[in-house]
């Protein structure tokens, strides 16, 4: 067995540990942010908001071609280079795209927000459709990664609200922002009607974490993470230490007396 792979333990295990450490602070950060129902929110206020994903307007998945009110899609390519006249075979995959598409609304039985997520903020945990041709011996093939939020799905948010007219100014600014047309056409109307004054959103900056579990289970969830990144962690760290430690005193010169 090749002394690199053991080696590499060390690295690994530094780096699950530093993981670890940021996945225990924002645990420990989640609990003292209070989950509150949609009924009460004010706007500029940080918390949690949790309850049932729904959509007037629902898009059909790229990848599995699902019915869904929410999805994300990856793009990897992968490059292969080969040498004529030589064994060489070089591999490297690199992300070329990503895109969140849609927005819904969180009904949790006292009210309505509406969440409107961008990429980076997503959190979700159900699997993945892959479709995936990078097996494949040519170079620049794909592997698109897609996760979805459906009709009904338990959701947590966590961010800070804001009224439906700054955000119906948020999407007239950013016209790149992707959701269907029929569903902008809703808010539109609901901009100029009174119910749509108490309407609070979550966008842009105002959105941190979107999830796919309940609150509850959610801020568990990330404690539970964080301890098992630190256990893994810690045991790759002292074995590749130990081993690191085992290879340098095989090394040194021994000393007779």
């Amino acid at each position: 067995m090749t002394p690199l792979i053991p080696l590499g333990a060390l690295p690994a295990g530094i780096v699950m540990l530093v993981a670890g450490l940021i996945k225990r602070g924002s645990a420990n950060a989640f609990k003292s942010i209070p989950c509150s129902p949609i009924a009460g929110l004010k706007g500029g206020e940080r918390l949690f908001i949790t309850g049932k994903a729904t959509a007037p307007v629902h898009t059909r998945a790229p990848v599995s071609g699902d019915s869904c009110v929410f999805y994300t899609e990856a793009v990897d390519r992968t490059y292969r280079r080969h040498q004529i006249g030589s064994s060489l075979n070089e591999r490297h995959t690199e992300r070329v795209n990503t895109r969140a598409y849609g927005g819904f609304f969180v009904r949790d039985g006292s009210g309505t927000a509406l969440v409107v997520p961008h990429y980076d903020v997503l959190d979700l945990t159900k699997p993945a459709t892959v479709k995936d041709d990078s097996l494949s011996d040519m170079s620049g093939s794909t592997r698109r990664t897609e996760r979805l939020i459906l009709e009904g799905d338990a959701v947590t948010v966590l961010g800070t609200p804001r009224n439906l007219g700054d955000f119906m100014r948020y999407l007239r600014a950013n016209s790149g922002l992707d959701m269907p047309a029929p569903f902008v056409e809703q808010l539109l109307k609901m901009e100029k009607e009174e119910a749509g004054a108490s309407l609070q959103c979550f966008f842009g900056q105002g959105v941190e974490r979107v999830s796919d579990v309940e609150h509850t289970a959610y801020v568990a969830g990330t404690a539970n993470s964080a301890a098992f990144l630190l256990k893994l962690g810690a045991i790759l760290a002292a074995s590749g230490l130990a081993f690191l430690l085992y290879i340098l005193k095989s090394a040194a010169p021994s000393q007779d007396f």
